[in-house]
Parts: structure tokens; sequence; C-alpha cells
């Protein structure tokens, strides 16, 4: 990213600017900020032959020669790369400057509250991105420091929708459409698929659509790096029907991906990721007979090569006599279609990192609740790490014993170069994490123990990063989003305790919060490498 967040440049001789305030709903956030001191550079004492000169002569000469001697020497004192400081009120000593008076600077913030919502997705180096907070959508400007409502069409008309999308460069942004909606749109249930070109201000509709109602809606689409393909998956009868399809918009072709032709009895697709060429393609679907082999009536994840034609089953148990399990989205028994799950691909399209409650690796897993309230799954849903390359299938949620987590797991997110997965656990025994402090506001019915977490593949090592500013551990804490350099993290959190001073509680509903920060910074709080 080009610019730090809460950092602030130095210029030759001038003082550091303050960071700018960001504006967040219901308050803006103040500009508080712990201090640090500039030290003076003292100017020579006045012990030379002029200065006992002075002493011979008339007292207000004596007087005036000082202030003058005192402002010449907080002149020459500062350094050029710091600012000179002003003498203070008490009268110099004819053989000693001035002492300066600190000039304090604000300290850049370690965590970021950008604002409600439910959603954030950034550009590859984390300059921009785009948030939904209950079909609203927001645009983030790092350079400018503004969480805004997104503006779009010619007459800059609020955009909402849902499942909004980045490109890498954060030109391009993809969502499905509430509002504007082309002259063409008729079904009110149904959310027409929108590019929007952030420079040029021009709104492009797709031949593609969702139900709002859905979960492939919610969930979003996908952008390449450079915005030319873009993915998506239908489960509703919204044009182009139940599937995962693949568009080109060089030359506005659409690819069905799943099922290959028009099937009735398909139920389509609910979760996409997509390659940074837009070669590889990752979906989700319940379907059977995405490959002849696949006949478990279950969620699964497939990886599908546009160069080849070719579609791999990724979520393969290894164990065939396991009962059949769900791999990369499970639905929340008793809501209204909440899921719990994810996928996520590196930028080459080698690592595909999804969470599973299926047995994926040849070892003993534990069972667990998949939720609180929920009875044991004869496996914990863990996080599962799929290597292209050499085909192998590698555990995540594991800890430096090797021991699987020991609660659900959910929600991957990785870096381009594959090295970094976030995601969100329950588990207890994946590193330090004792009582956790819940929100004292009414949340949305997750239990308080759901926290982040970063696996490096280097090391093999997994970190809890749910410790805010002021080091406690908060939650609940999911739907994590690293950039593709891997530098900036993205999450929503319940929990207003992330930041030293929260801001005052919104009234009258549950919240989502979005979150940014430097992913070095959250480790360095939870005392992680």
């Amino acid at each position: 990213m080009a610019l730090a967040l809460g950092a602030c440049g130095r210029g030759r001789g001038t003082a550091p600017a303050p960071p700018r305030p960001v504006p967040i709903p219901h308050r803006k956030r103040g500009e508080a900020m712990s201090e640090r001191w500039l030290p003076y550079d003292a100017g020579p004492e006045g012990n030379s032959p002029k200065g006992t000169a002075m002493m011979k002569t008339p007292l207000l000469q004596v007087l005036l020669m000082l202030s003058f001697l005192g402002l010449l020497g907080g002149c020459i004192g500062a350094s050029p790369d710091r600012p000179a400081t002003s003498a203070p009120g008490a009268s110099p000593s004819p053989t000693q400057l001035p002492t300066a008076t600190p000039v304090p600077t604000a300290a850049p913030e370690l965590i970021r509250l950008l604002g409600l919502g439910d959603r954030l997705r950034l550009s590859a180096d984390g300059r921009w991105g785009v948030g939904m907070d209950r079909e609203s959508l927001f645009l983030w400007d790092a350079g400018r420091g503004v969480f805004e409502p997104l503006r779009v069409g010619p007459e800059g008309q609020p955009a909402a929708g849902i499942g909004p999308a980045l490109s890498a460069d954060g030109r391009l942004l993809a969502f499905f459409a509430r509002s504007p909606l082309p002259a063409s749109a008729a079904d009110p249930d149904c959310y027409p698929l929108a590019v929007y070109d952030r420079l040029t201000g021009g709104l492009e509709w797709l031949p593609g659509g969702v139900s709002r109602m859905g979960l492939a809606g919610h969930a979003g689409p996908a952008l390449s790096a450079d915005g030319r393909w873009i993915a998506w998956a239908n489960d509703s009868a919204c044009n182009p029907g139940p599937g995962v399809y693949l568009y080109d918009r060089h030359s506005q072709r659409l690819h069905r991906v799943h099922p290959p032709t028009e099937s009735p009895a398909a139920s389509g697709g609910d979760l996409v990721a997509l390659s940074a060429d837009g070669r590889f393609l990752a979906f989700v679907t319940k379907d059977d007979g995405v490959v002849p082999e696949d006949r478990n009536g279950q969620f699964d994840v497939f990886l599908y090569d546009r160069e080849t034609g070719k579609t791999v089953w990724v979520s393969r148990p290894v164990r065939p006599e396991d009962p059949p399990q769900p791999s990369g989205l499970q639905l929340v028994p008793g809501t209204d279609g909440a899921w719990e799950g994810g996928i996520a691909l590196s930028a080459d399209g080698r690592f595909l990192a999804f969470a599973a409650a299926a047995r994926l690796v040849d070892r003993p897993l534990k069972p667990c609740a998949p939720w609180p309230w929920a009875e044991p799954l004869p496996f914990c849903r863990h996080i599962y790490l799929y290597d292209r390359e050499t085909v192998q299938m590698e555990l995540v949620d594991a800890n430096a014993a090797g021991e699987p987590g020991d609660g659900a797991a959910e929600g991957p997110a990785i870096s381009g170069d594959g090295r970094w997965v976030v995601f969100a656990t329950r588990a207890r025994n994946l590193g330090s994490v004792g009582a956790t402090e819940c929100p004292a506001r009414p949340v949305w019915g997750r239990p308080c123990d759901l926290w982040l977490a970063v696996w490096d593949r280097a090391t093999g090592r997994v970190t809890i990063l749910s410790r805010g500013e002021a080091g406690r551990l908060v939650g609940p804490s999911y739907n994590p989003v690293l950039s593709a350099d891997g530098r900036w993290l993205a999450w929503v959190s319940e929990a207003l305790e992330w930041v030293a001073t929260p801001p005052p509680l919104p009234q009258g509903r549950p919240a989502d919060f979005l979150y940014l920060a430097e992913r070095e910074a959250l480790l360095r709080l939870s005392g992680g490498p």
C-alpha cells in the first residue's frame, strides 16, 4: 500500500502533519494519539570572549542581545530534518541557551475502525477497498483516509447491492445491484451483475444476476486482477439460471462452467474464487456429477482450468468409508440461510484454501460441533490447503504439536503468494486465548469465542490474532480478507474493543464493524514472530 494507515510523512524542516479523522457512522473518530517528544539541539554555550564582553554592557543592551542570541540559537540548533523550536518564556542566562518546548507528534494507529459493515474487499496493495453494510456499498480510500458511500453513475447515485468485489488496482468494482438498475430490470428479487469503473464513472451491465435471497449473491462475484474475467455462482432462477459462470469482458462471451448445459435439476453454485489471470476458477456446489465419481450429495469444492477445460474434485474424502460431510460451505441450522465456510485462491491458482467438515487428510480427526448449540459432527470443520502442483492436501489449523484445532474453523483468506492463510476459529488449542471479553451489547448470536488466526506456510505456525490495542482478547471476529501482497488484513467483528478508545455504541440493533490493520501489527499485538 502506498500510504500507511495513520502514519504521516515528514518533510525537511517541517513538523509532521496529523492524520485525517476518519468518518464512521454515529460519530467521527477523533485524533487523540499517544505522543513522542522531539529532542532539542542546544546551541553553543555562551562562554566565548563575546559572551564575557556582554557582561560589561548596560543591562538593557544585554537583554536585547541575549534575546537575539536566543532566537538565533533556536534557528541554528535545529537540524534540517527537525523542526526549530521556540524559546520558553523564562529569561535565558548568559551562559546557556533556552531549553526548548517539546513538540508532540501523532503516533500511527495500529488498528483502524472503518465503520459499520459485514464485508470488505481490498485491492492488491490495500490502497482501495469496497465494503457493504445492509446492502449499502462503501468505498475505502486509504490515500484520503475515508470510508464513504460508493456513488456511481453520472448523477453520483449511492450504490446499493450485495457481494462487492474489487480488481487488483482498485479501479473496477463488481457487485449485484439493487440500485441503480438497468432499464431492462423486471424482477425486484433478481439483482443484476454490474461492473463500475471508478476512474471513468462508467457502469457496465453483465448478462447475469442472482436472487437477493440466495447464498451465491451474498458471497459475491470474483474478478481477475485486471478485471477482464469475472466469475460468479447462481443458485436461483435469475438469468441465466442456476450454475457457475465465467465471463470475458473483452470478447463479451459467457461460459457456463457448471453445469455444462442448462439443467433444471441443477441447484447451481454458491461460492467462487478466481486466480489473478482468470485461468483457474474454484467453486462450491452441492450438485452431484460435476465429476463422475462425486455422488455424496454434499457441498464440495472444485477447481476448473479454463485453458484445459478440466475440473478437479478437490474435496474428495481420503477414506471412502467416512460418512459424507460438507466442504466449502455448511448451512447453519435454525437460521434463514446463514452459512459458514469459504474458499480462497492464491494469485497463480496454485494454492486453494477452504473450510471442510470432511476428512481430507489421512490422519485421526476428532468430532466437534460446528456451532456451540449444534450436535457434534464426525469431524471438526477444519481449514485445508490444496497444492495444485503437488496434488497434496495440508491441514492448516493445527498447533505446534501437530494436533488439529479442537473447534470449528471458517472463512479462510490467502495472500497472493500462498504463504499466509488467515481464518476464524473456535479452537482453544491453537494458541493462548484464555477468557474472551464479549462485547457489552447484543450480538447476532455468534459466541464470543470466535477468533482470528493466521497460518504461515513457511513455518507451519498458527498465531491467534484477536488481541486489540489494549491487549484484551476480543470477539467474535470473522470474515477476514488479506490484500494480495499479504500486508493488509481486514475483518469483521461485533466488538468495539479492538481500538484503545472505542466510540459510542450504535443504537437499536446489534452491529458488525469493519476493521483494517497491517498483518505484522496484529502479530506484534498477539506476541507472534
